[in-house]
């Protein structure tokens, strides 16, 4: 019996081919698009959790708020980790990391510099799970002068994995391989190359509190309330932190939390970091759960339009067959025989569908892998689970689609259906309509989300920053030419290459950032106290960037500048100065902050944004100090590409072994918004899905609708109606559905989009012009998706038609 069901549907479904092409379509787009985000939020939701302590690891985070500013920070204090092993018990292991910049490594006669270095504890592998290939780690890095590198770097510089014991060259000696791990998984948030000996660096061993350079992670016991530790760190605030800070600022605890500035420490599970956390000295570049929930909620809203795409075409296609209902009854098919076969025919609609979705994700991956920057592979996501999941749900979205004509159908009376008292009934319904809308509404809402995000983008583009990065060309590593430095930059300059040059890696886009205090008074006073960065800079650094000065002068070689500073606007009115050329600063500076050394502020430079546009311009002073982490260089109008292989000689001549390294600053600043970036194509993508298989259902419903008047197109035209007025008629309720749907969207889409744009201080305006182009776009698409079938059946010969019926 089952198989004669199946071999009906196939020949119903085959004789209907159009709409079952449709059908297929629409519901295979909409699942392989849901597939693919699925990908995408599992991976999201996995971080850190191949990790064998992953339920029980916390890193411990500090908050600070002092001096006019707030400080949200992923790191905590040298001595924190010992302390809290020493007085907790219930930590198991504890590990630090410390972020101490890049390596340069030797390789024959070239120097290469790796990026991904960290400098950690030997109890690394008591907290992570790393798996070791070579090497014994119970032993590793608990000697100065130690690494453990991954199996692609092992690769890389030795061409096997068995180096432990083997020594690799850097430009500061020999250091030892440990071991050798396997590369850390993708889903970390941390992802290094190199695992330094904490041993390694002298200020490890330090006693100092109020420095917060360590990420710290520790492993709490089986069972432990995480509670039991977060409520015993004030405490360490109150027994180490606080006499610290009375030894620099002559203020106890209680006086600095009476004024409402405090510092804190926080624990944060382990996995949580990636998607929860976005702090200073993070370890790596965060996501955020915001776009989680944004990607599955557009995964649910494709493959509802999906659904109810499949729904609506398959109901209303079943109205054409009331007639093969009745003729069926009447010879003595039972209404349980009819459930069956309408049941299995939407459920072959919906397999085939499911097995095509597949097809189409998978041949779709790399495509999205390359623009959700993920390398997601479907075969690692695919098991007996997720298989059974997807049956179930093509069964259940075959069983639901069918189950209108199933149930409906099957139960009207047999000489009411020949004699075709049923079909005017079901040229209407509102139940289709109310599809429509709610089809169209998830559309509409996604191009309002898609081009609000845009909006934003190009704003943040476009907006001024107070610096120029345009033609900017900006060099790393320049360290490697110490006090050749400058040399190298006046031959650049008389080459013509460069019009301004600035040595400092302290650069509005870079990742060189120093937080600290100042004082307004000789004695350290916490009520003249400010914090804000502060960046050693050189004379060029305003012109090169462009810069304006609001008030006083650049830094001058004509001038003796050593003890001069500069401050931008935010500071001038963090400190309260209305006029601050020629006031005095004072500055903690030796072991421990300990000499206190006074500076002349003698210029005021306009805010520029050197954080992203979500944060505010915060305070800054720069100070006339010679930095070598990089070098800016504007470049000349004209020809850049022969400029900058001017430059790349120079650096061959200054730096034959270092291998040079350069981005653009435009390049820089774009990247910060990456995150931004494809969110916007990933919502363009998909929303241009939405819109086409909510257009194949409006397609196939014009058809249909279509199909249902021909007889009284072909009266209208026999009495003289024109073309026109038979393609109005039939596109007018379809369009007003549109219409309905993009009223109730609006206030959805401007709320939703609101709230996303409070992410950034810098922010567009939701103006009209978005909503009125949404509309326009999506009415224009639906003209356009209608009005064929509409224009055909106008066209048709009325005798034809007249005569069909």
């Amino acid at each position: 019996m089952f198989r004669n069901y199946l071999k009906i549907a196939v020949r119903s479904l085959w004789k209907n081919k159009s709409f079952s092409a449709l059908n297929i379509a629409g519901l295979a787009m909409g699942l392989a698009a849901f597939l693919l985000i699925l990908l995408y939020v599992k991976d999201e939701l996995s971080y850190d959790r191949f990790n064998e302590k992953a339920d029980r690891t916390y890193r411990i985070d500090t908050d600070i708020r002092f001096g006019g500013s707030d400080f949200f920070i992923a790191s905590a204090p040298d001595p924190l980790m010992k302390t809290l092993q020493q007085e907790f018990p219930q930590i198991e292991s504890a590990v630090r990391f410390r972020n101490n910049g890049n390596l340069t490594l030797k390789k024959g006669d070239q120097n290469i510099v790796e990026d991904r270095v960290i400098y950690t504890d030997a109890s690394l592998f008591d907290v992570f799970t790393l798996p070791v290939l070579d090497g014994n780690p119970r032993e590793m890095l608990k000697e100065p002068k130690t690494v453990v590198i991954t199996e692609t770097m092992a690769e890389k510089y030795f061409d096997k994995t068995a180096v432990a014991g083997q020594f690799i060259e850097t430009a500061n000696g020999n250091m030892k391989i440990a071991g050798v791990i396997k590369d850390v998984p993708k889903n970390s948030h941390f992802n290094f190359d190199f695992f330094i000996s904490l041993e390694t660096l002298e200020e490890s061993r330090s006693n100092h509190w109020l420095g917060n350079n360590f990420n710290t992670y520790i492993a709490l016991r089986p069972g432990t309330d995480p509670k039991t530790v977060s409520d015993g760190l004030r405490g360490i605030v109150t027994r180490y932190v606080a006499p610290q800070l009375k030894g620099l600022l002559n203020s106890t605890l209680e006086e600095i939390e009476s004024r409402g500035e405090y510092l804190r420490y926080s624990l944060i599970p382990l996995t949580r970091i990636h998607l929860h956390s976005s702090r200073m000295s993070e370890l790596g570049a965060n996501s955020n759960i915001q776009y989680v929930y944004i990607f599955s909620a557009v995964a649910i809203f494709i493959l509802l339009i999906a659904c109810v795409n499949f729904m609506n075409l398959s109901t209303a296609r079943s109205g054409n067959r009331a007639r093969e209902v009745g003729i069926r009854k009447v010879m003595g098919s039972q209404r349980r025989n009819l459930i069956l076969q309408f049941l299995a025919e939407s459920t072959v609609l919906s397999t085939v569908s499911l097995l095509l979705a597949i097809f189409l994700a998978t041949a779709f991956l790399p495509w999205f892998n390359q623009l959700s920057g993920k390398t997601l592979v479907i075969q690692d996501n695919i098991n007996a689970a997720v298989i059974a999941v997807l049956i179930g749900f093509a069964l259940l979205v075959g069983i639901l689609a069918g189950s209108y004509p199933a149930f409906f159908l099957s139960g009207f009376s047999p000489i009411k259906v020949l004699k075709g008292r049923l079909a005017n009934g079901l040229k209407t319904s509102w139940m289709r309509n109310s599809l429509v809308v709610f089809q169209f509404g998830i559309s509409i809402f996604l191009i309002v989300g898609t081009v609000v995000i845009y909006n934003q983008l190009n704003y943040i583009r476009n907006k001024e920053t107070g610096f120029n990065r345009d033609q900017v060309l900006v060099l790393n590593d320049t360290y490697v030419m110490g006090k050749n430095a400058k040399t190298f930059k006046e031959e650049i300059i008389r080459a013509g290459a460069g019009k301004h040059m600035t040595i400092t890696g302290y650069l509005p886009t870079g990742s060189y950032r120093n937080t600290d205090v100042v004082f307004k008074e000789a004695t350290a006073n916490p009520s003249s106290t400010a914090t804000m960065q502060i960046w050693q800079v050189d004379e060029d650094y305003v012109p090169t960037l462009g810069m304006q000065m609001v008030k006083g002068r650049n830094f001058s070689r004509d001038f003796a500048d050593s003890s001069a500073v500069m401050i931008n606007e935010a500071a001038a009115k963090l400190l309260g100065y209305t006029d601050p050329v020629g006031q005095t600063l004072y500055m903690p500076e030796g072991p421990y902050g300990t000499k206190i050394t006074p500076y002349n502020i003698v210029g005021v430079v306009k805010d520029f944004n050197f954080n992203s546009m979500r944060e505010t311009v915060g305070p800054l002073l720069l100070m006339n100090r010679m930095e070598r982490g990089a070098m800016a260089i504007s470049l000349p109008a004209g020809n850049i590409e022969k400029s900058v292989e001017t430059i790349k000689g120079l650096w061959m001549k200054f730096a034959p072994h270092q291998p040079i390294r350069y981005a653009f600053m435009d390049e820089d600043f774009n990247r910060i918004y990456e995150t931004e970036q494809r969110t916007g194509k990933i919502s363009l993508a998909f929303s241009t899905l939405a819109v086409i298989i909510a257009c194949l259902g409006l397609f196939g419903l014009a058809a249909y609708a279509a199909e249902q008047r021909t007889k009284e197109i072909g009266i209208r035209k026999v009495l003289g109606a024109s073309v026109t007025g038979i393609v109005q008629m039939l596109s007018k309720d379809f369009l007003k559905l549109v219409a309905i749907a993009a009223v109730i969207a609006f206030p959805f889409a401007w709320w939703a989009m609101n709230n996303w744009l409070e992410n950034f201080a810098y922010r567009s305006a939701i103006t009209w012009w978005i909503f009125a182009a949404t509309a326009g776009i999506t009415l224009l698409i639906a003209i356009l998706t209608v009005s064929y079938q509409a224009i055909r059946a106008a066209l048709m010969n009325p005798v034809k038609s007249l005569k069909s019926e």
